[in-house]
């Protein structure tokens, strides 16, 4: 039997001050999914979503299509899963766009012909051809989520994990990132408080609340409980709530 993407067993971590973060976390993603992660400020999204590829490490058991998250692993955790951020600035450092895609295979030890094929695929799949020789940080702010949406795509990871892909995004940059995003193949975990995103792409979501599983199930049930939404500091999508017209 094929192993998930995601297994979690038993997982809790608390931060360096104390204050615990994630309590008693067990979840399941298969291979190919796309989940979402809803939830209140503060409730552990993206925390929980940095234990994917061992950027935290809490008490429990994370595993990745059927590796611990180790140091043992850690080479191959990092080439398996990719984490974009919130932030660009947080995934742009380097001079130019090229070299913060190249940045990853570059630390992999591909050869240059793979490495700047890589950079070139990735660019491609976003968008962003011919922006090579540009400073990323010179960029709009949607063009700088593309780029660091880019230098992950070049480890061709089979996870994605995303943390408010689509926040300070215009309207129309919204609707182009989402259209990236439908478009990969690669398992997918987003963090989110944009509801009609996860109703649009996620199949199965996560309801996270003061670091704990409140419950999870089908999309469109789970984000069209109205009580349940209310209690948990969230509202119904508006196109759930509207109903067909």
């Amino acid at each position: 039997m094929e192993s998930p993407a995601i297994e979690i067993i038993s997982l809790s971590f608390s931060y360096p001050d104390g204050v615990p973060a994630l309590h008693d976390i067990n979840l399941n993603v298969a291979r190919g999914e796309t989940v979402g992660i809803v939830g209140p400020n503060g409730a552990g999204k993206s925390t929980l979503l940095m234990h994917l590829n061992g950027v935290l490490r809490g008490k429990g058991t994370v595993r990745v299509m059927g590796l611990d998250v180790n140091d043992e692993n850690a080479r191959k955790i990092r080439r398996l899963v990719g984490l974009v951020f919130q932030d660009p600035e947080d995934q742009l450092f380097t001079p130019t766009v090229y070299e913060d895609v190249a940045f990853g295979p570059l630390q992999m030890r591909y050869p240059r012909e793979e490495i700047d094929r890589r950079v070139r695929d990735a660019l491609r799949t976003v968008g962003m051809e011919g922006f090579e020789r540009r400073s990323s940080h010179h960029l709009s702010f949607g063009e700088k989520k593309r780029v660091s949406l880019a230098t992950v795509l070049a480890l061709d990871p089979e996870i994605i994990a995303f943390d408010e892909p689509t926040s300070n995004l215009d309207p129309c940059s919204r609707e182009e990132f989402i259209s990236y995003l439908m478009a990969l193949p690669a398992t997918k975990v987003i963090a989110t408080h944009d509801l009609e995103l996860v109703l649009q792409l996620c199949g199965h979501t996560i309801l996270l609340s003061g670091g704990t599983i409140v419950t999870e199930g089908e999309t469109r049930e789970l984000l069209g409980d109205r009580a349940l939404m209310e209690k948990h500091r969230l509202r119904v999508p508006l196109s759930l709530a509207l109903g067909p017209r």
